[in-house]
């Protein structure tokens, strides 16, 4: 028997139209349950996860969503009184006679006139979200931008979509580089990826149209922006990442040359993975990961090391950091034994691994 029906906004819990179809229901459920899942986003995130489960259950199901929506849309209506007419003070006026500033309850503030209605028709509200995130991404998102992966599409996709469909596609990139940030702009990968979620805003209904299977090619032209942006530094562990990089920014050169040598003769990979742990649902962990790399290896005090020595110390660094980054997604034994050569210079905290679960998009 179904619960008790949600009297919050689950279409707002989704980031989805009211008008939203199933698909597109399935596409955000998916994209925020990667982000939010406690594996990737730490347990602190379960009770989000668990948010965007209920809002799925209720909208994917069309009876559930039906109920649902008529219930919203009583809880809209004014309260009536046994006359039929609206209690005092709920009764609706003229808007002459209502207060400046004043519509009805339900009314949002009407945005300023953009235009962009005009170019973009139905999919004019998730343009300006992206456009408003792009003009307020953080540090954070510019530096896992620079390091994410980043799909742009297939080239034939300009000469297979209609030319005025494509003037829209240039139209949001126009727009885009006004709100970048000039990091942004300069980077080729962070530019790149903004480049190829704005086409997948632009082309989805086309695309849906045109191919048996888009997803796939949606997921990639989407994957650069949504695994980099909005997401911690350096994923669920980054308390202990913070901790290591600083500690790796305080090791002598002999420290270096230990780790280093104590990985060599381990033969442990460069860029180990969980055998049992697809590396596609686990995006945004792959940026934290990168990002590590980068800023351990640049934790290394190159002054006083070699020249020759300086890439095989600095690839020691970052592969540390690389296992410390993913630690969530390593059974406890093999975290352990992945981190048997550096121990000595990690002090770090032991945590225990998050243990709570939900199911995974």
């Amino acid at each position: 028997m179904p619960g008790p029906i949600p009297d919050d906004d689950l279409y707002g819990r989704l980031g989805v139209p009211a008008d939203a179809d199933s698909s597109s229901i399935e596409r955000a459920w998916r994209a925020l349950l990667k982000r939010h899942h406690p594996d990737v986003a730490g347990t602190e995130s379960l009770e989000e996860a668990k948010r965007i489960n209920v809002a799925h259950d209720w909208l994917a199901d069309p009876a559930r969503r039906a109920r649902y929506d008529a219930a919203r849309i009583r809880r809209a209506r004014p309260a009536r009184t046994a006359g039929g007419a609206a209690p005092a003070g709920q009764r609706s006026r003229p808007a002459s006679a209502r207060p400046p500033g004043r519509d009805a309850p339900s009314s949002a503030p009407a945005e300023a006139p953009d235009g962009l209605e005009e170019v973009f028709g139905p999919g004019t509200a998730a343009v300006r979200r992206f456009l408003r995130q792009a003009a307020r991404l953080s540090v954070d998102d510019l530096d896992r931008l620079s390091v994410a992966e980043v799909d742009l599409g297939p080239a034939m996709l300009r000469h297979i979509v209609p030319r005025q469909l494509w003037a829209r596609v240039e139209a949001l990139e126009t727009l885009l580089d006004r709100r970048l940030p000039e990091r942004a702009l300069a980077d080729s990968g962070a530019r790149t990826a903004a480049r190829a979620f704005g086409q997948a805003i632009v082309l989805e209904p086309f695309l849906v149209h045109q191919f048996a299977d888009p997803e796939p090619l949606l997921e990639g032209m989407r994957g650069g922006w949504e695994s980099a942006v909005g997401q911690a530094r350096y994923g669920p562990n980054g308390r202990e990442v913070r901790a290591l990089l600083a500690r790796l920014a305080r090791a002598t050169p002999s420290d270096a040359e230990s780790v280093a040598a104590a990985l060599d003769h381990a033969r442990v990979s460069q860029r180990p993975w969980p055998a049992d742990v697809p590396a596609s649902e686990y995006t945004a962990l792959r940026v934290s990961a990168a990002l590590a790399r980068r800023d351990a290896a640049a934790a290394l005090r190159l002054d006083a090391i070699p020249s020759a020595d300086r890439a095989r110390l600095q690839e020691a660094f970052a592969q540390i950091a690389h296992v410390a980054v993913l630690r969530p997604i390593f059974s406890a034994r093999d975290f352990d034994a992945l981190r048997a050569p550096w121990a000595a210079i990690a002090d770090v905290g032991r945590d225990p691994r998050p243990t709570a679960t939900v199911r995974r998009a």
